[in-house]
């Protein structure tokens, strides 16, 4: 989550809080020019921390083609815990299909301090190799 991506690509909108996604990982996926991006994919008993935002229909178009959907990323509506236990739908992007297989964007991992997890007061993160 980087606040100041998201504060260029959807200024309207707004941080509701925390949330924890069950049954999901973390997972990267890159490119052969050192590019990388961030997908969740389903797995029993891990968790995902995230942000709940609300957004309008312009926020929503301006994520779309900052996200590639519908090409590089899907949405998914999926059950998300917030900080007081709620739990709710929540749309999400996950990366399609065809873009899961490619290798893990390894310079991600050394990286992954510039997030902004630390704003969002997440708990820390484990940052464990991907499973093949």
């Amino acid at each position: 989550m980087n606040l100041d991506q998201m504060e260029f690509r959807c200024p309207d909108a707004e941080v509701i809080g925390n949330v924890m996604v069950k049954d999901y990982r973390l997972a990267f996926r890159g490119n052969s020019r050192g590019n990388g991006v961030a997908s969740i994919l389903p797995e029993q008993g891990e968790q995902v921390s995230g942000v709940l935002w609300s957004i309008t229909e312009k926020c929503e178009k301006s994520l779309d083609y900052y996200e590639g959907y519908p090409y590089l990323y899907g949405k998914q509506d999926i059950l998300v815990q917030c900080e007081d236990g709620q739990e709710l739908y929540a749309a999400v992007y996950i990366m399609n299909e065809p873009f899961r297989a490619n290798y893990i964007w390894k310079g991600f991992w050394k990286d992954a301090g510039r997030m902004d997890y630390r704003k969002m007061r997440f708990k820390k993160l484990s940052m464990r190799p991907e499973k093949k």
